[in-house]
């Protein structure tokens, strides 16, 4: 679904650039290569209370994000000597390798009147895809040579799904 967007948003853009309103545009197309860093965590639990004591489960599940990424961006920028200049960007990249660390999985119990205790613990390799998409439109207020203050706004979508 995000490849077919990201065409049309770039077949749209490109027959703009025909019209006359947007005869002056700066096109930029890049190849871009890179690695993500990070982690993720997520803390399960299931508690309930008997003869009011409570007693319950928790798991904690700890998801490695260090991967490589490759794909291409599309910016265009809109120069005008009588208004600020506007600019928009697309891009589209996917996950090269899976990442290097392991993924945790650990799980604890709890009777009343106790702490949690723990009773399992596993580590395992990780299977992954990722897709990273993104477009963002810019009002740029003031330009100093390559530094540029101005408006941002944009959206951005990043899948993962690991096994």
């Amino acid at each position: 679904m995000s490849v077919k967007i990201t065409a049309f948003l770039i077949g749209a853009l490109l027959a703009l650039g025909g019209s006359s309103l947007f005869a002056t545009q700066e096109i930029r197309l890049t190849l871009n290569a890179g690695r993500a860093l990070g982690h993720t965590d997520y803390i399960l639990r299931a508690n309930t209370t008997i003869d009011d004591q409570t007693v319950g489960l928790k798991s904690q599940l700890e998801f490695p994000l260090d991967f490589w990424l490759v794909g291409g961006a599309l910016d265009i920028d809109w120069p005008n000597a009588s208004a600020p200049r506007w600019s928009l960007g697309v891009s589209l990249s996917f996950a090269l390798s899976n990442p290097t660390e392991k993924m945790f999985d650990h799980d604890w119990y709890r009777y009343p009147d106790e702490d949690y205790s723990k009773f399992s613990y596993t580590e395992s390799d990780v299977e992954m895809a990722g897709t990273l998409a993104e477009i963002e439109g810019s009002w740029w207020l003031l330009n100093w040579g390559q530094a540029r203050l101005g408006v941002l706004a944009g959206y951005r979508h990043h899948l993962i799904k690991q096994d």
